[in-house]
């Protein structure tokens, strides 16, 4: 039996089924996928080269996630789109209010 620190058993979550299908093509063929990057996230568009967290306002997850849900059938990004393009220009060019620049760690951060 798996267990944490605390010595308190793991708790095994299985996921509901949920069916949906393909904005485009209506096939029932969705899969979802999950990717941790942290921020070592790259993206380019338009002549911006965008390194840091996964961008929140691109429909693919954000922070240290990619999350999205696509058709298996014909390929489509589920999501709502179109995204306006000013909000991931200002999301890549740092205009969201946060720092992306700055390493995780600074001098003082204790890693155990």
């Amino acid at each position: 039996m798996v267990r944490f620190l605390d010595n308190q058993p793991a708790k095994i979550v299985k996921p509901v089924a949920v069916q949906e299908t393909c904005d485009n093509c209506c096939s029932e063929r969705i899969i979802s996928i999950m990717g941790k990057c942290s921020d070592c996230f790259n993206a380019q568009y338009k002549g911006i080269d965008y390194d840091g967290y996964v961008l929140s306002e691109a429909g693919i997850g954000g922070g240290d996630d990619i999350e999205m849900r696509y058709c298996l059938e014909c390929g489509k990004i589920q999501g709502n789109f179109p995204i306006p393009e000013g909000r991931v220009v200002s999301e890549m060019n740092g205009e969201d209010g946060e720092d992306y620049s700055e390493d995780c760690y600074s001098d003082e951060t204790v890693i155990f």
